[in-house]
């Protein structure tokens, strides 16, 4: 009777080790069907460099033989960790995350391995490294949920956090996207771009923005537009920082930019940050200047935009990623639940977190629950007020 192969696994601990892993990393990364550029080796360690409270990187490797079967991207980040019901934080405790990226587990079939990755990150937890660990979002099905949610109680994560997916199959032109729209959405695209036409004449300029000699004139304008936006309002959205500034740096020097600036009349209205990566384009952001609301300009740029994705070859899939956003459900063609979750340290201050975790997080489930009668109108009634705040009033 033949043994079992030995699984021998591995991990990396700082970023010189991670450069030494490219070329597994690469070859792995290969072997996905789907690939995210936030699992790029590069742009892992431009995070891990530059993002305030990354302690370091933690990278498993698992080998079957001695050839490299899989690797998980995951980093430690020192961060405050916010309890909330609703919009109200309770409190925010300092804690060491190990954190898998999303997109980070390199795998053919993660689904043989997925109870030893698992032993093998709370491991790291035992050897108290990190508080806890927390795995990106990922399909439902996926076994390193499954793997963690046979965890016990008191370490487990009894309120795994759900978000859809969004993303646009791409068709073979822009009419035949048109085309599938509703008979209203189909009047409004002719109506926006005529409307375009007879108010700005020549005055109206679609800029695409891919080279590294573009990025501060993409940097500066976009911030501009910021400015004006209602997330800006809300503490979210594009942050002129060093992060930005080296993630679009680096997109542009490795050929995957491809972001929009529309100006009218050489004011900069509206952006469309995004990435090309593998068969996809990554929608990573876009606003517009509420003062040029009534002209949907933010609408009108992601329309050209996604035309040029559509006749750009090797670009099947135009990508929001996850969340909610109205723009994602009425322009995607198909979508998918993904599912975040958290395993806590069975120490004692694990055991504490994770109970304050799970009071907090069914307190809020129950209001949310309580509240669910009055649909969107809650979530709505937000909106507005930070759209109020920063001056914006476009729905």
């Amino acid at each position: 009777m033949s043994s079992q192969p030995e699984l021998k696994v591995s991990v990396v601990r700082d970023l010189d080790g991670v450069e030494n892993l490219r070329g597994v990393w690469e070859e792995l990364e290969s072997t996905l069907t789907h690939i995210d550029p936030n699992a790029n080796i590069d742009h892992f360690r431009t995070v891990v460099r530059t993002l305030d409270g990354v302690q370091r990187p933690h990278i498993l490797v698992l080998e079957e033989a001695g050839v490299p079967v899989a690797l998980v991207a995951a980093r430690i980040d020192r961060e405050r960790m916010p309890y909330k019901i609703g919009y109200k934080t309770i409190f925010a405790p300092k804690v060491s995350n190990l954190r898998v990226v999303y997109g980070g587990t390199l795998a053919a079939d993660v689904a043989p391995y997925a109870e030893l990755i698992l032993k093998e990150l709370i491991g790291s937890l035992a050897r108290r490294e990190a508080d806890l660990i927390t795995l990106a979002p990922q399909e439902q099905d996926s076994p390193l949920l499954k793997a963690a949610a046979e965890e016990g109680a008191l370490t487990r994560d009894h309120y795994p956090r759900g978000q859809r997916h969004w993303r646009i199959q791409l068709p073979k032109s822009f009419d035949d996207y048109v085309a599938s729209l509703s008979k209203g959405e189909r009047k409004k695209v002719r109506k926006r771009r005529n409307r375009l036409e007879k108010n700005f004449c020549d005055g109206a300029d679609y800029r695409r923005f891919r080279e590294v000699s573009d990025v501060p004139t993409l940097m500066n304008d976009t911030d501009t537009i910021a400015t004006q936006t209602y997330q800006r309002g809300m503490g979210v959205g594009f942050r002129n920082n060093l992060l930005t500034e080296r993630r679009i740096f680096l997109a542009a020097e490795k050929g995957w930019l491809r972001s929009y600036v529309l100006y009218l009349n050489e004011r900069p209205v509206a952006y469309q940050l995004g990435f090309v990566y593998g068969n996809s384009y990554y929608a990573v952001g876009r606003g517009f200047d509420r003062e040029f609301s009534e002209h949907d300009v933010g609408t009108l740029l992601f329309e050209h935009a996604l035309e040029q994705a559509i006749d750009s070859p090797g670009i099947d899939y135009w990508d929001f990623g996850i969340g909610d956003a109205p723009h994602k459900q009425r322009f995607s063609n198909e979508s998918w639940e993904e599912i975040s979750a958290r395993v806590f340290a069975s120490t004692f201050r694990g055991i504490c977190l994770n109970l304050a975790w799970s009071s907090t997080h069914a307190v809020d489930l129950l209001a949310r629950r309580l509240l669910s009668a009055w649909g969107d109108d809650i979530k709505g009634f937000w909106r507005n007020v930070f759209r109020r705040k920063s001056g914006d009033t476009n729905p």
